[in-house]
């Protein structure tokens, strides 16, 4: 009886770690999607600096051209300053910038 037990403990301590480290593994995988998606979102605004900056003078006029040359088509340090400036959520500062990025490409 007692070895019987050791064994099923044995098993579902192995079963546990798989489990774990499979949901480790798709963890990974889906941490690196999004920071793939992140850095062509970066790319493409970078891209589209000059263009976009008339765009964001349109949308937030309290950015001033010293400011926008600061962050210079960083978009965690863009999306900060509108931040500290508006009030806004991150999300609907994203969600703007992703409009005017989408307006630009066509």
């Amino acid at each position: 009886m007692t070895k019987r037990f050791l064994i099923i403990s044995l098993l579902s301590c192995l079963t546990f770690s798989s489990l774990s480290y499979a949901e480790e593994k798709n963890e990974s995988k889906e941490t690196l999607k999004i920071k793939e998606k992140k850095e062509m979102s970066d790319d493409k605004l970078l891209g589209k600096w000059n263009q976009l900056v008339g765009h964001l003078k349109e949308s937030w006029g309290n950015l001033t051209d010293q400011d926008l040359e600061k962050v210079k088509g960083k978009r965690d340090q863009l999306i900060g300053l509108i931040q500290e400036k508006y009030g806004e959520t991150k999300e609907m500062i994203e969600e703007k910038i992703n409009i005017l990025l989408d307006k630009l490409n066509k």
